[in-house]
């Protein structure tokens, strides 16, 4: 499972997680670590978002804001749900915003850099970029050890 912070303004056109630019960076991470292999037979990716509704900074809704603790606490049993419900074998929490809300529900996870950040840093997020291609390829080796 891999929960992000909340929904972007492509992510609420589209009614989905990981759809705009953050989404293909996720993406590359996650075939960068091999995850789209046939050495991890059985992978199935959830996506998800901390925070369910879009953050809008005003009422027209022309402008997306971070999540506030008001937004993380009133979705939060709305995660635990899709938690429960998935029960996913790896959870990968990406950005601070899914960091927070997953330990307050006291989840196991392994915290990744949000790809905004990393697009945000330029040439100084490839360190950030590698980092999260190791963390999910050493997660995904260890449930492959686990599942054999």
């Amino acid at each position: 499972m891999f929960c992000g912070e909340a929904p972007g303004r492509t992510e609420h056109i589209y009614e989905s997680p990981f759809m705009g630019e953050s989404g293909h960076i996720l993406v590359k991470m996650m075939t960068d670590a091999g995850m789209f292999m046939p050495s991890f037979p059985g992978v199935r990716i959830i996506y998800t978002n901390a925070v369910a509704c879009t953050p809008f900074d005003d009422e027209t809704q022309l402008h997306i804001g971070t999540p506030n603790k008001t937004n993380i606490d009133n979705c939060r049993q709305y995660l635990k749900r899709q938690i429960d419900y998935y029960k996913p074998s790896n959870i990968f929490a990406i950005g601070l915003v899914a960091k927070q809300s997953l330990s307050k529900l006291g989840a196991d996870f392994v915290h990744l850099v949000h790809p905004a950040s990393i697009m945000r840093q330029g040439s100084k997020g490839n360190l950030d970029y590698t980092s999260n291609v190791l963390k999910i390829k050493e997660t995904m080796k260890k449930w492959q050890k686990r599942n054999k």
